[in-house]
């Protein structure tokens, strides 16, 4: 008798207990070091982002713009998708380390997706030779807090750049 009560509450504990647990597991994004976004296992920033009025080869030209302005390198160019390669300088006091990512533009009318990813850490292994570097896993533990803000203010800051270019109507009659 006293058994099968224990058994009942504990039925009754995992009843109550389980959706909080479900419902904080769901509604929390996964976050490396609590800053950056993950997304199947890999830092990403994504959206979906809506322009209004604006065909889909008109936002394809102004990211394409963008791309050439911001020195980043084309990948990958066809009607509907951009795939650029960019890449981010951190210095500290000590180490300077570059990191490089991939940055991916959907276009469709009236709206735009893009997706930055793909995030690697060149660590230059000599002060004198620039082309002596290791290159390691964003997620190493290797890197302190500040690092991964950095990172993540300087995606952000290209995000908003691409979001100013992508709403901003060019005037060609020059």
């Amino acid at each position: 008798m006293m058994k099968n009560l224990k058994i009942c509450y504990m039925r009754i504990l995992v009843i109550l207990i389980l959706p909080f647990i479900l419902i904080k597991g769901l509604s929390a994004q996964e976050k490396l070091k609590n800053i950056l976004p993950v997304k199947d296992g890999k830092v990403t920033y994504t959206n979906i982002v809506k322009v209004d009025s604006v065909s889909k080869s008109e936002l394809y030209k102004r990211a394409k713009r963008w791309i050439a302005y911001t020195s980043y390198s084309v990948k990958l160019d066809i009607d509907d998708e951009l795939v650029g390669i960019g890449n981010i300088q951190y210095y500290n006091k000590t180490d300077f380390w570059q990191i490089p990512f991939t940055i991916k533009i959907q276009f469709k009318d009236c709206r735009y997706k893009y997706e930055i990813s793909d995030f690697a850490v060149m660590e230059f292994a000599e002060r004198d030779n620039p082309s002596a570097f290791k290159k390691y896993s964003i997620d190493s533990q290797r890197y302190k807090k500040e690092f991964y803000e950095s990172i993540d203010t300087s995606v952000n800051n290209i995000i908003e750049s691409l979001e100013k270019v992508m709403k901003t109507t060019v005037d060609n009659n020059w």
